[in-house]
């Protein structure tokens, strides 16, 4: 008796595959373009540089801390260098999941126009198709 009327289930599961497809075409589209302008960038070399960098010549106690941080959390293979990378990458950043690391992390290596990707990103995933539709 609890099965017999299996039309609003059908519609939710009907509806939730299209916001999926969606998501996921958003992640598609994002993790080209990250890896087109990302890619090679972040590797474990770029932060051991940077972090030697920031700890010996500039003796930013900050930043050296920062850097630290990236090579102890192994945060320098959430890169965009193959596509499994860069949609975890999508998938990281969609679930906020240290975000505020992976953006400066990448923003430092690069320049500060990544936030512009970063922040296009967080709007159309996270607030438009995860919250709105």
């Amino acid at each position: 008796a609890a099965f017999e009327n299996r039309e609003p289930s059908v519609t939710v599961f009907k509806k939730v595959g299209v916001l999926f497809t969606l998501q996921l075409c958003v992640f598609y589209v994002f993790a080209v373009i990250g890896m087109f302008f990302f890619g090679g960038i972040v590797t474990k070399e770029a932060v051991l540089q940077h972090l030697k960098t920031e700890s010996t010549v500039n003796q930013n106690v900050d930043a050296a801390s920062f850097w630290q941080y990236v090579r102890d959390s192994f945060y320098y293979d959430n890169n965009m260098n193959h596509f499994s990378n860069a949609m975890t990458v999508m998938l990281e950043l969609t679930v906020v999941n240290q975000w505020h690391v992976i953006t400066r992390m990448y923003t430092e290596l690069t320049s500060a126009w990544a936030y512009l990707y970063f922040y296009a990103f967080y709007f159309i995933s996270v607030l438009l198709v995860v919250n709105v539709l």
